[in-house]
C-alpha cells in the first residue's frame, strides 16, 4: 500500500500474473483499484478492461521509436477492448519538464495521436460500411406491404 492505496503489482510469472489481474478485474469486493505493471513484462496477453486510467509514468524506451509506440498503443489498447466496462479510459501521461524523457515523449506523443487518429478513422469507416450493408440488406428483406387505400 503506497501512500495509503491499496495496489497490487503485476510482476512474476504468467500464472502468477493472470491471478492478480482476476483478482483486480472482477474481485468487486477488493480494496484494490490500482494495478502497477511495466509496458515490458506486460506486453502480451493482458486484458484490463476494468481500469478507467492508464498513466504513463515514463516513456517506453525500445529498440527503435516504431517499437515504442507501438507498445505504448498496445498498452493504451489493453484497456480500451472488447468487454470494457467503462465508456470513457483516460490516458495520463507524467513527464519531467526540460529532459530528455520531455523530447521522447513528444515525439511518441506526435506519432501516437496521429497513429490513433488513422485507427479510429479506419475503425469509423469500417463500422459505418458495416452500418451501411446492415440497412441494405434489411431494407432488401422487407416484403412490399399491400397497396395504400386512396
Amino acid at each position: 500500500s503506497e501512500f495509503g492505496i491499496p495496489n497490487a503489482t503485476l510482476q512474476g510469472a504468467a500464472a502468477q500474473r493472470a491471478k492478480v489481474i482476476r483478482d483486480w478485474q472482477y474481485n468487486m469486493s477488493s480494496a484494490t483499484f490500482v494495478l502497477v505493471l511495466s509496458l515490458q513484462q506486460s506486453a502480451s496477453g493482458t486484458n484490463l478492461t476494468a481500469a478507467s486510467h492508464v498513466v504513463f509514468v515514463h516513456p517506453m524506451l525500445a529498440p527503435t521509436a516504431e517499437q515504442s509506440i507501438a507498445y505504448e498503443l498496445q498498452a493504451i489498447g489493453r484497456a480500451r477492448r472488447h468487454g470494457q466496462r467503462r465508456e470513457v479510459v483516460h490516458v495520463w501521461r507524467f513527464v519531467t519538464a526540460d529532459t530528455l524523457e520531455q523530447t521522447l515523449t513528444q515525439r511518441h506523443q506526435a506519432a501516437l495521436w496521429s497513429k490513433g487518429s488513422a485507427h479510429e478513422e479506419a475503425f469509423s469507416a469500417s463500422a459505418a460500411g458495416k452500418a451501411a450493408a446492415a440497412a441494405a440488406e434489411a431494407a432488401a428483406s422487407v416484403a412490399p406491404g399491400p397497396p395504400a387505400d386512396s
